[in-house]
This record gives structure tokens, C-alpha cells and sequence, in this order.
């Protein structure tokens, strides 16, 4: 969004189908996933067998779902073609919740991570969705414009201090700004995060 609250041709690609027919869903395929509800059809009995919910009180409540969801899910099909009308207003009610909240939503983030990770550590697929760390190092990007060094600070000690127990050093050592926060430099990794160009 610019500074007039109008939408930037990454968020209109964000919505964007990337693949068409059926599909493999590989690993690093599904950190590539949009966590919108909108825009897919889900397999019921995936949901009951698993026991997939989401999680209460946050505003990222979709990300923790479809995050479950593909922990489970090897394969989708892509439909290009308009199959549900979906309006963008740029002061629309939506529009104007994310504008007023844009700093509690991106920590509710956090909250969201930390439910998919105790979610997979009590089904015991945590080693089997390494992808997931992934997810959340790219994630970092997502605070690298939108939220002050100060609060970027605080972010990642809430990363440090909810996330990163789920996962090993070894793990976590292939993500150079992970192993920073992990290690308690969390103002560096800051530092990087506000330099860093993602894209």
C-alpha cells in the first residue's frame, strides 16, 4: 500500500494464480503459498482428520490455518478463471481495519507461528515441515517496512523468545538472520532487516 492507502502491483501479484492444473505440492513450493482463505477450496476430510482449527483473538488467524493445512496437503489444483467475485475498494471496511492496525497485525503474526508450531509439535510433524522455518525467515521481510528499527527490535525478541525454541541450532543455522536473533543480537538483525531489499 502507498501512502494513499492504494493497493502496489506486489500485493495485486500476492492475489495472482502462479500455477495451473494439478500440482505437486513440493516443499519449497508451499512457503510460496498465499495464507488467503478466499482463494481456495479445502478438502474437508483434510481438516476433520487432522483436527485443524484456528487459533482465537488474532487477526492471523488464516495464516495459522492454511500453514496447518499444507503440512498435509501434497498437491493442489490451479483454476484460471474468475470463479468468485472479490472487490478491492481502497476504503473499504477491510481496508481500513489493516490500515488502522498495521503494527498489532504484523505482531498477532507472531501468535499465528507459534500456534502452527505447537500445532506440529503435538502431532509430532515438526521435522517433517522444515519448510515452515523458511516461512517464518522470509517473514522477517514482511516487518522490514513497515514497522520502526524500535519495534522491528521488539518483534524479533517476541521471534527469539516464542519461535525459535521449536527448532535446533543446526536448523536454524542456515538462516543468517535467524542464528543472529537466536543468539540474542536481535538490534543487528534489526539493522539488516530495515537495509535488506526483499523481492
Amino acid at each position: 500500500y502507498d501512502e494513499n492507502h492504494c493497493r502496489g502491483q506486489l500485493v495485486i501479484d500476492y492475489h495472482n494464480i502462479r500455477y495451473i492444473d494439478k500440482v505437486r505440492l513440493i516443499p519449497w513450493m508451499k512457503i510460496h503459498v498465499n495464507v488467503l482463505l478466499w482463494d481456495k477450496i479445502f478438502k474437508m476430510s483434510i481438516i476433520r482428520e487432522n483436527k485443524l482449527s484456528f487459533p482465537t483473538g488474532y487477526e492471523c488467524d488464516d495464516n495459522a490455518f492454511v500453514w496447518q493445512y499444507l503440512c498435509f496437503s501434497n498437491s493442489f489444483y490451479g483454476i484460471n478463471r474468475a470463479l468468485y467475485n472479490y472487490k478491492i475498494l481502497n476504503n473499504s471496511i477491510m481496508g481500513r481495519i489493516y490500515h488502522g492496525k498495521k503494527v498489532a497485525r504484523l505482531f498477532d503474526r507472531i501468535y499465528a507461528i507459534q500456534f502452527t508450531l505447537n500445532f506440529m509439535k503435538k502431532n509430532n510433524i515438526l521435522k517433517q515441515n522444515l519448510w515452515f522455518l523458511r516461512v517464518i525467515y522470509y517473514g522477517l521481510s514482511v516487518v522490514s517496512d513497515k514497522l520502526s528499527y524500535r519495534d522491528i527490535v521488539k518483534y524479533l525478541k517476541l521471534i527469539r523468545k516464542h519461535v525459535l525454541p521449536f527448532y535446533s541450532e543446526e536448523e536454524i543455522s542456515q538462516h543468517d538472520l535467524l542464528v543472529l536473533i537466536h543468539n540474542g543480537k536481535c538490534r543487528k538483525a534489526a539493522k539488516i532487516i530495515k537495509g535488506r531489499k526483499y523481492g
